[in-house]
């Protein structure tokens, strides 16, 4: 099976399983994660409008490429354990 193939079935089978599960409770959920990441950093932001803008900018692209850097990692992983592996987990990481 291609990449390509395999990629189309991690999509197709997660928005399968997003259109019947529940969502995650916050507590394990990676955006909820994100989001208290942001938060607990945000308070060390600066008074002045134009450096908390740009220390916004760099905590947002921090925290979503921190992320990014953890799923390609896990996806992965994933893929080294086989194509059912990949397929599934990868699904379930992106519903």
């Amino acid at each position: 099976m291609t990449a390509l193939t395999q990629n189309i079935l991690v999509l197709t089978l997660a928005v399968a399983l997003d259109a019947f599960l529940p969502d995650l409770p916050n507590r394990i959920h990676p955006v909820a994660w994100m989001g208290r990441a942001i938060s607990s950093v945000q308070r060390l932001s600066p008074g002045k409008p134009t450096p908390a803008m740009l220390f916004g900018a760099v905590l947002a692209l921090g925290v979503v490429g921190v992320s990014a850097v953890v799923a390609h990692l896990v996806m992965e992983a994933l893929h080294n354990m086989g194509q059912p592996a990949y397929i599934l987990g990868g699904a379930l990481m992106l519903r």
